[in-house]
């Protein structure tokens, strides 16, 4: 089972909501500064895991702030290279998110050529400990249910 139709139901304290639907709601917007509001929208997010999810859900985000995290501040073509698959354009989208959700921080230098740097803001600093935990459950998981030899 792969892709956003696997995800489980999950249950709110508010009211009882599909991770994916809200996912694919989260998609379907754009990631303008006026439509950052409609994309953490209230309305949409019942409890604070689907906020957290809306947040920095995403196949890419979680990735991109481990390697600003562990690594300190990287320029656009560092995390295009630490970062083999994923394209251009949705490097720029995720940055931009991240960005506006001020989880990271965008520095423009008035040099020819730019150069753009990117740093975890101290939103950012504090998702490390849920990474690190992420890292230790997934290895944990990978190395007694994935890859364990029977």
């Amino acid at each position: 089972m792969h892709g956003a139709e696997s995800l489980p139901r999950v249950k709110c304290p508010r009211d009882m909501r599909n991770i994916r639907d809200i996912r694919l709601k989260m998609r379907g917007l754009g990631a303008m500064a006026a439509e950052v509001k409609e994309r953490i929208n209230l309305k949409e997010i019942n409890c604070e895991k689907e906020l957290t999810l809306a947040v920095i859900g995403g196949k890419w985000k979680l990735i991109i702030l481990w390697h600003l995290g562990l690594e300190g501040t990287k320029r656009f073509s560092e995390l295009k290279r630490l970062i083999p698959h994923i394209t251009q354009k949705m490097l720029t989208n995720q940055l931009r998110e991240l960005e506006e959700d001020k989880l990271i921080e965008r520095k423009v230098y008035a040099e020819v050529p730019p150069r753009v740097e990117y740093t975890l803001t101290d939103h950012g600093q504090s998702l490390m400990p849920v990474l690190h935990a992420m890292y230790n459950w997934g290895k944990n998981y990978g190395e007694n249910v994935i890859w364990k030899e029977s």
